[in-house]
């Protein structure tokens, strides 16, 4: 399947202003993980593409071979935030991380698509989007995912079709592995465009 976005800012800024992570738990464990963030006046604009922007997230962690990922959309405006839940372990953690916010399913728009039938076989889409009060990586977000991970968080088990993720595993080695492929061209108004062409592999 083939999905053309311009590379800003859905693409380009979520992996431009990402950060890599890595937590010791208390019991030990060690978690390699990343947030990224865009900061935007009227975030349902790019929310609106919530299906490309989770599988860009998915993608993100399985390059990094991150634990897990997330995606924080600042609204300037209104100085809160939409964390995108790309699957079964980032929905455990942000609860745990964030108990008192909600959750709930992500717009997808076209839910016929081939982004979407990708997307069914390897998350739960009604759990993707979780609305919070805070608008800070460095001050508010990580510190309470670091509060979690040394309050006995665990990975969550997940054999199911949505899930995807095995208690072992970290981001890169999904039982239902995404891949793309990515090309680039210039428009005629001289802006770059990427092209993805997403598939679902068994492990």
């Amino acid at each position: 399947m083939i999905l053309s976005l311009s590379l800003s800012p859905s693409l380009s800024q979520q992996r431009a202003d990402q950060k890599d992570f890595e937590t010791e738990a208390k019991d030990g464990s060690n978690y390699k993980w990343g947030w990224a963030t865009v900061e935007v006046n009227e975030p349902d604009k790019l929310l609106s593409k919530s299906k490309e922007l989770l599988l860009e997230l998915i993608t993100l962690k399985q390059d990094k071979g991150f634990e897990f990922a997330f995606l924080s959309v600042v609204n300037l405006v209104e100085k809160n935030a939409t964390l995108l839940l790309c699957g079964p372990r980032e929905l455990s953690l942000a609860k745990q991380a964030f108990p008192t916010c909600s959750v709930s399913k992500a717009p997808m728009g076209d839910v016929n698509d081939n982004n979407m039938k990708v997307l069914l076989q390897i998350i739960d889409v009604d759990q993707t989007q979780m609305a919070v009060n805070l608008i800070s990586r460095k001050k508010q977000f990580k510190p309470n995912i670091d509060i979690a991970l040394n309050n006995g968080w665990l990975v969550p088990v997940s054999a199911s079709s949505s899930g995807g993720e095995t208690k072992e595993g970290t981001g890169a080695s999904l039982e239902r592995r995404m891949t793309l492929r990515t090309t680039t061209n210039k428009d005629t108004g001289g802006l770059q465009n990427i092209q993805r062409k997403y598939d679902v592999v068994e492990k």
